[in-house]
Order: structure tokens, then sequence, then C-alpha cells
């Protein structure tokens, strides 16, 4: 349930570490990332695309940008210097107007506040940020300004967005680690207030609750009669799987994921055999 991503560069003994994982009960994701080898300090970077949407979004390649009427709105850095990036349930024209004079000017985070529910997530890091930026998505967007190292900072965006922060490290033992934390909810002040139960709380502890969680969840399946360690690992892994892709409210699986080379896809047909798997289990 803690997903980690190791990346090494072996003819200079450095280790990059990025563990990810989501919350239980909680629509909070939470990274962090640790490297070490390093002769002096880095500069880590965070960058997000993210497409908010209020309703399905076509199962078309390229919907995330080309459809930009049905997803993305805008994004703003906060009075705490945090990235918010949301979408109206149904953004009016007029919305859509007030969004670009906002992202136009040196706005206030309070007169961002106008607009009502919809989908909002908040970006931070229990170490703070640097520099921030938000932007459209273009030349000069924020993913460029990240490859040149660089955050123009500008406090808004809107239509298709961006957003970056320089995020604050911490070392220890000759390794360098930083943390960022993204809390959604329908409101901002809903996506605010899930963020502030576990900003505070170190990484660490947040993957125990979540093994914890998951560990508590596999004790009701029943597993393989196999003795062999390796089938009640895989089923394991096929277990977590299918719970993680529930949707918590109703229990139904919202994903159906394959990535068994060369499949590396979502497959709407596999839901029986997801439900049955569920039903075996």
């Amino acid at each position: 349930p803690v997903l980690t991503v190791r990346s090494v560069i072996k003819d200079r003994q450095i280790t990059a570490t990025q563990q990810t994982l989501v919350l239980p009960g909680a629509d909070v994701l939470a990274l962090r990332l640790s490297v070490e080898g390093l002769e002096q300090a880095p500069e880590i970077f965070w960058h997000q695309n993210l497409a908010p949407s209020t309703r399905i979004v076509p199962e078309w390649p390229i919907a995330d940008w080309a459809l930009d009427g049905v997803n993305d709105f805008a994004a703003y850095i906060d009075g705490e210097g945090r990235i918010v990036q949301f979408r109206p349930e149904r953004p009016t024209a007029l919305e859509r107007e007030q969004a670009a004079r906002l992202a136009g000017k040196s706005s206030q985070p309070s007169e961002w506040a106008a607009f009502g529910e919809g989908v909002y997530a908040i970006t931070a890091s229990p170490q703070g940020f640097r520099a921030t930026t938000c932007s459209g998505t273009g030349p000069g967007d924020a993913w460029h300004q990240v490859e040149n190292g660089v955050l123009d900072g500008a406090r808004g965006a809107a239509g298709q967005c961006q957003g970056a922060a320089l995020v604050r490290h911490s070392l220890r033992d000759g390794v360098y680690e930083a943390v960022v934390l993204m809390a959604f909810g329908r409101t901002h002040e809903q996506a605010d207030e899930a963020l502030e139960r576990f900003i505070e709380r170190p990484f660490a502890l947040l993957a125990a609750e979540v093994r914890a969680h998951w560990d508590e969840w596999l004790r009701g399946m029943r597993m393989p009669a196999s003795g062999e360690a390796l089938h009640r690992a895989l089923a394991r892994r096929a277990l977590l799987t299918i719970g993680m892709c529930r949707d918590r409210a109703s229990g139904s699986v919202v994903r159906s994921p394959i990535a068994q080379p060369p499949l590396n896809l979502d497959w709407p047909r596999h839901g029986v055999w997801i439900a049955e798997a569920l039903t075996i289990a």
C-alpha cells in the first residue's frame, strides 16, 4: 500500500527513493522523496499538472488538455504559500472571466474564495515551500521553469493550469528528504481541513497507519490454501490492488488496472472478474 520507486545513478553512488501513499478514509495523498549520496544540498522541485473534473471526461487520450472546457479551471497560491487548484461544479462564463481577471493581476487569496463547490486540491509541505508559481500551459510554463531551476512566482492562472514549488528539505545522516501532501475536497474548506489533520504527522507514521489499515483489511480475506509463500504474496498483492481501487463510500471498484507487459491500462470489462474475486475472498 506504500508505493516505492527507487532510482540509482550507479557510477555516482546516488540513490533517490520516492514513496507515495493515500490515507485510508481521507482524500489525502502523501509523497516522500529521499536522496542520498550527494556531495552538496540539492534543489527539490514539485511540479503538478492536475485536471480537476466535475463530470466524466471522455476516455480520449488527449482529453486532459484538449477538453479544458470539461476539466481544469484555475490555480493560485493561497495565504499560506500553498498551491490551490480547483474547478467549480458548473463554471459559468462569468466565473471563467472572473478567474482570468484574478489571474491577470496581483489578486489576494481571499478574492479566489468567491467560487463555490466543485473539486479543490491543496498542495503543501510540512517543511514549507521556498518558492512557488502557477501558470497556464505553454512556453515558459511551470514545467519549463522547473527545468530551468527558477520559478517566476506568479500567484494565479486560469484555464489549463500547472503549479510548481521549490520544496524545503531536511538532512539527516547524509540523506536529504522532502515531503509533499495533497488534500482534496468539494470546497476549499474541506480540502484545507483534511490537509491540516495530517500535515504535521511524520511520513513514517502515516506509512505505518496505512500498512496497519490494509493488514487489518486483509485479515478478513481468504487466502490460497497453498503453503507456497509466492502464491500467498501474489494473492495479497492482487487483493490489495482490488481493495485500494474501491470507492470507500459504495464499495464499488472504480479501476481495473493491468500492468503486466505488454499491457499497462485499465479494462472496464475486467469488472466482472473483480466482483467475483471479491466475493470469493
